[in-house]
């Protein structure tokens, strides 16, 4: 009898491990953009903020839309920060599938636009973001927002 249970423990251990592992992960991919502030920053590629920001994100259906301010500058030479420089509003699209957000951070503008790419993990976007004029993508970064 007491054999049985010493060939159960590690089975037991291993279902342990496995279900917490599974089941308790922070950084697992939330499919669902909560509306609200968020904090965002956009950085260079080596993770060095540039610019930090504070913007109110609403949806409706596949449509992410909403307005945000710069409220730190630690670099304004970077290419792209004379367009988000005074902040405003943005329009994008938000994909419940994949968990994916992409967003134009001056849609009135044709050119010289900040576009942003993030996935969702719970209350935090995180992904990339570039700066496109009509000759392509010129620089980008790294870009996080964190749900106030």
């Amino acid at each position: 009898m007491i054999k049985k249970r010493i060939y159960l423990l590690p089975v037991i251990i291993l279902f342990c491990l496995f279900y917490y592992a599974c089941g308790s992960s922070s950084d697992t991919t939330s499919k669902y953009l909560k509306k609200g502030t968020y904090d965002f920053i956009l950085m260079d590629s080596l993770s060095i903020p540039l610019v930090e920001g504070v913007a109110e994100i609403d949806t409706s259906g596949s449509d992410v839309f909403g307005s945000y301010q710069i409220v730190k500058v630690a670099d304004s030479t970077f290419k792209g920060y004379g367009s988000i420089q005074r902040g405003g509003e943005f329009k994008g699209h938000y994909d419940r599938t994949t968990g994916e957000v992409s967003m134009n951070m001056n849609p009135r503008v044709a050119d010289a636009n900040i576009f942003v790419s993030a996935k969702i993990y719970g209350t935090i976007l995180r992904g990339t973001w570039s700066y496109s004029t009509f000759r392509g993508n010129t620089s980008g970064g790294n870009f996080k927002a964190t749900r106030e």
